[in-house]
Order: structure tokens, then C-alpha cells, then sequence
């Protein structure tokens, strides 16, 4: 799209003028090759920003200008499969209220809540090599704390 001639502001009530105009805007943009914008389709419907998104809220041409945007944002869809500019598709996407998302799972599993316990006494051999899952504790066994240094007074 060359150059956009600016209109003067406009209040629609009516659907399907609006639809008409937003059919025409894309027709423009395909026969052109240019992207599907919001920005773009404001200035091409002679509204502002602000007012599209007061649209969508509700009123008579809500669905039509949330079809709009289902549109816009199918399109950067297809550009973000097709290997399009990748930054900014995802930027105009994350506009459009995607998000990005990382899962992190801070629960932990009952298998992280397995321990092995071993009680050896003072001078076994320990085997590190050796696995041993299932060693029970035995409380006949004792543990011997390691010495303490007499402190000098």
C-alpha cells in the first residue's frame, strides 16, 4: 500500500458499510502484496486505533471488526509457518495477545522423593560403586558422631 489518504473520521452503525469498507482494504492490500495491519486497516476505515478497539467491545459492527482481526492475525499465522520474518510476526502477534510461555515445573515428582538411607558404622568399607535401592535402616545399628576437639579454657 503506497501511500494511505487520510479520512476524516467516521462513526459506523451500520455492519455492512463497515464490512464493505474492511472487504475493500484487504482487496487493496492482496492486489498490492502488502501485509494485513491494524494500523493499516484504521487508516484505511478512517478511524483511529482507539475507536477499533472501543468497537470490539461491543455494539452493532463488533463482529464485524473482530472478523477483521481474526483476518490480520490469521495472516501473520501463515507468515510465521511460511518462515516469513520471524521477529516481527511474533512481535505483531504477542500485539494481538499472544504470549510466550515456558512451563516450569516446580512439583516435584514422587520418583525425586526417593532417598536411599545407608547406616554404616566407623570403619566399613564403603562401596560407592555399589548400588543399593532398597537398604532398609536399621535402628540396632549405631552412629557414632564425629569426635569433637576439647576446646582449651
Amino acid at each position: 500500500m503506497a501511500r494511505v489518504r487520510v479520512k476524516k473520521r467516521r462513526k459506523f452503525e451500520n455492519p455492512d458499510i463497515l464490512q464493505e469498507v474492511i472487504n475493500f482494504y484487504f482487496d487493496t492490500c492482496d492486489e498490492e502484496d502488502e501485509p494485513y495491519t491494524i494500523t493499516g486497516l484504521c487508516l484505511a476505515v478512517g478511524i483511529t486505533k482507539q475507536t477499533f478497539y472501543n468497537y470490539m467491545r461491543g455494539g452493532p459492527v463488533s463482529d464485524v471488526i473482530r472478523q477483521a482481526r481474526m483476518i490480520i492475525e490469521h495472516q501473520l499465522e501463515l507468515t510465521l509457518r511460511q518462515g516469513g520474518n520471524q521477529s516481527s510476526t511474533i512481535f505483531g502477534l504477542k500485539n494481538l495477545g499472544w504470549a510466550d510461555r515456558m512451563d516450569l515445573n516446580t512439583q516435584p515428582s514422587p520418583e525425586d522423593n526417593k532417598w536411599t538411607i545407608e547406616v554404616v558404622s566407623p570403619g566399613d568399607k564403603i562401596d560407592p560403586e555399589k548400588d543399593q535401592p532398597d537398604a532398609k535402616v536399621s535402628n540396632s545399628s549405631k552412629v557414632t558422631p564425629f569426635p569433637r576437639k576439647k576446646k582449651a579454657v
